[in-house]
């Protein structure tokens, strides 16, 4: 029996091929962009819907997807489907030498650390290299501005920098509430934007501290909030 991802690749192909569907065969992987970002976040959302036949599917869009921009290299002699499969297992068996080698790591925060220390070895970077800038310079910057935060707050904690306990966040979270107030009052919008920023910077290491994704946790809200509005405008 045919694997069902050989089917989906070879589907793939005969879609790009000239006997295959014009839509398909002028697109570039400049003109897919905007179809893999809204098939991550359908997959996103069905994640939180909790809907398993969803998510399968949405997660076959995305796969889809995936393989075209394949594809497309592949036609442009680029790499292909095996040369991404093997990769991916060489990069995962690479960054787990834990699970495939010899080495015994003790916690979570020690497997973290290595794994930052493995991936900096591989863009050939030193011990001497390593800085906040160079942690964080492959985080892609057009991420939602709270997965960015989460980000930047995750990659720099796993090369070993601790973020404030729980109770000195809600301290600064305190403390920078007040000087909000004040400065709403004097009308400084500049001294206001800086303290929204540092404000919600706070709010996203809180909710990491207890496991929370504070971009869905807003997403979640803000629909909440439009599901709502509704009723304003009923009568």
């Amino acid at each position: 029996m045919e694997h069902p991802l050989d089917r989906l690749v070879e589907i793939i192909a005969k879609l790009r091929s000239p006997e295959g569907c014009p839509w398909d065969r002028e697109q570039t992987t400049q003109t897919l962009k905007p179809y893999l970002v809204e098939e991550t976040y359908e997959v996103l959302e069905a994640i939180d819907g909790g809907n398993p036949e969803h998510l399968k599917e949405e997660m076959g869009d995305l796969l889809a997807q995936l393989l075209i921009h394949i594809q497309i290299a592949s036609e442009q002699g680029l790499f292909n489907i095996v040369d991404v499969l093997n990769m991916a297992c060489e990069k995962l068996v690479r960054r787990h030498p834990h699970v495939f080698g010899d080495l015994k790591f003790d916690s979570v925060e020690e497997v973290m650390v290595h794994w930052e220390t493995i991936k900096r070895r591989e863009r050939g970077l030193t011990l001497n290299d390593i800085s906040t800038t160079s942690v964080i310079d492959n985080i892609p910057k057009n991420l939602p501005s709270l997965l960015f935060a989460h980000c930047v707050q995750d990659k720099i904690e796993r090369v070993g920098y601790k973020w404030p306990e729980e109770q000195k966040i809600l301290e600064k979270l305190t403390a920078d509430t007040d000087k909000l107030k004040s400065v709403c009052q004097e009308g400084d919008l500049n001294t206001f934007e800086e303290l929204i920023g540092t404000l919600l910077f706070s709010l996203v290491s809180l909710a990491r501290q207890k496991n929370v994704d504070a971009e869905g946790v807003l997403r979640r809200r803000v629909k909440e909030m439009g599901g709502k509005s509704k009723h304003f405008y009923s009568d």
